[in-house]
């Protein structure tokens, strides 16, 4: 199973699978840009933020890793305690909302953000 986000710019296609990677894909070309590797852990959930610039996807294991959709470096990973579903950007400002087992977590993203890795 595969989850599919596009962002409404429509610049960027995600898809996360149970194979652990992402991908990013060019919609004008259908080939992919960046293929995102996480911790090899089964992705559930991916999505684009409303610019474009970050791309969010979670694990079943209870991981969120945070990648920057131009240079395709993973910028943070973020652990939580049961699995994760779903994620999504919030529509204003640098926010990502979780959901899993234990409910729903609202993270702020900023660039002095700790890598914890």
């Amino acid at each position: 199973m595969r989850s599919t986000w596009p962002n409404p710019a429509g610049r960027h296609l995600a898809t996360a699978g149970y194979d652990g990677q992402v991908f990013l894909w060019d919609p004008t070309t259908g080939r992919p840009r960046h293929v995102l590797e996480g911790d090899g852990s089964a992705m559930w959930s991916v999505a684009v933020s409303r610019d474009g610039t970050s791309l969010v996807a979670v694990t079943m294991d209870g991981t969120a890793h945070l990648w920057d959709t131009g240079t395709a470096v993973e910028v943070c990973r973020l652990r939580v305690d049961g699995h994760l579903s779903s994620c999504s950007f919030h529509p204003y400002g640098h926010r990502v909302v979780l959901g899993g087992s234990a409910g729903l977590y609202a993270c702020e993203i900023s660039s002095d953000a700790v890598d914890d890795r």
